[in-house]
């Protein structure tokens, strides 16, 4: 986990778009709750 006032940014690609399809959310996932809404 980062320490406070470090920032991290991690990008991923869903070049398959299987959350789109088995989730029927459309990307791109942005921000950490629209993340662990999507999870």
């Amino acid at each position: 986990m980062a320490e406070d006032g470090d920032r991290l940014l991690i990008i991923v690609v869903d070049r398959d778009d299987d959350l789109g399809v088995k989730t029927g959310i459309s990307g791109p996932v942005v921000g950490r709750e629209a993340n662990l809404d999507a999870a």
